[in-house]
């Protein structure tokens, strides 16, 4: 399970929880613009822009849970079973592999406006980094400096939807967590107007919010992310909103014990990402401990040779 989340704003701020019953080894991985990149179907990819961001490095690739571009172009993956879908290689496409898709789309493209001729052409193949590994099925939270989109492939094609909400959980898929958002439209932040012609009064501030899911589920937690998202308010001081965003991601975070998965494992969130992506800072903050910890774009050498693990 995982929360993304896109905070709309002179400084927009982007990341999400890792919600998982396990941690992987992560940590920080750096991608400078002189890398190669191998591709099953496309090559060597050539960077044009440094990343930076959480995941993996394996078998000589980095493998990203999410990750931000020297230009504030912004991505998560987040779990999607039952609905993604990868196929085999299609002519006139361009095929990546889930793997392949992050540092592909962050290395050559600076905005969504410029990413998207690329997005409507893009084929999911179902090779594997190697195979001992399966194959993540996931859907993506991509933002820039201005707006947010879903990407999702599924059975009937790759689909792109414009995000007003910056909210993205997991299944169902994006247009059925829309309508799942019309239950809500009667919940409110303001104090609540007795309507009864009565002398009631509220016994307490938040009534309005009656009736707000607080389940972990992903449709619950959906319409909770997007009502912290929306009504929370941004600020212009870096530390106000920085506790305001993971404020937001701890409003929808797991604790251990309170969701159990399909193998009796507890569900919990394992780290937190914030993305700066007006400043060009990335932070991770591990659940376990609750260090955060911050590195900035300005603080690393962007035309290095190798992908590193900071």
């Amino acid at each position: 399970m995982c929360t993304g989340i896109y905070r709309f704003g002179e400084h927009p701020l982007f990341g999400r929880n890792l919600d998982l019953d396990m941690s992987y080894g992560e940590k920080p991985l750096f991608v400078p613009r002189g890398a190669s990149i191998p591709t099953h179907h496309e090559g060597s990819i050539a960077p044009s822009y440094a990343m930076l961001g959480t995941g993996l490095y394996l078998f000589g690739r980095p493998l990203y849970f999410d990750a931000m571009n020297e230009k504030g172009l912004a991505v998560a993956g987040l779990n999607f079973p039952g609905y993604a879908k990868e196929g085999k290689m299609v002519e006139g496409k361009v095929n990546l592999t889930p793997y392949e898709f992050i540092p592909y789309l962050l290395g050559g493209y600076a905005t969504l406006e410029e990413a998207m001729p690329f997005l409507q052409k893009l084929n999911f193949t179902d090779e594997a980094v190697d195979p001992s590994m399966p194959i993540a099925p996931l859907h993506y939270l991509i933002a820039d400096l201005h707006s947010a989109i879903v990407l999702e492939a599924t059975a009937d094609g790759v689909h792109v939807y414009q995000n007003p909400y910056g909210v993205l959980t997991n299944n169902p898929p994006f247009p059925f967590m829309e309508e799942i958002l019309r239950r809500y439209l009667n919940v409110t932040p303001a104090y609540p107007i007795n309507r009864f012609g009565s002398s009631l009064n509220p016994t307490s501030v938040g009534m309005g919010s009656i009736g707000l899911p607080g389940d972990y589920s992903s449709s619950s937690r959906f319409a909770k992310a997007a009502f912290l998202n929306l009504n929370v308010p941004s600020s212009d001081d870096e530390d106000e909103a920085a506790h305001r965003f993971y404020g937001i991601l701890d409003g929808v975070a797991f604790l251990p014990g309170t969701a159990y998965n399909e193998n009796g494992k507890p569900e919990t969130t394992v780290y937190q990402a914030m993305m700066d992506l007006a400043r060009g800072k990335y932070s991770i903050r591990h659940r376990q401990n609750e260090a955060t910890r911050t590195i900035s774009f300005g603080d690393l050498d962007l035309d290095g040779k190798e992908p590193e693990l900071l």
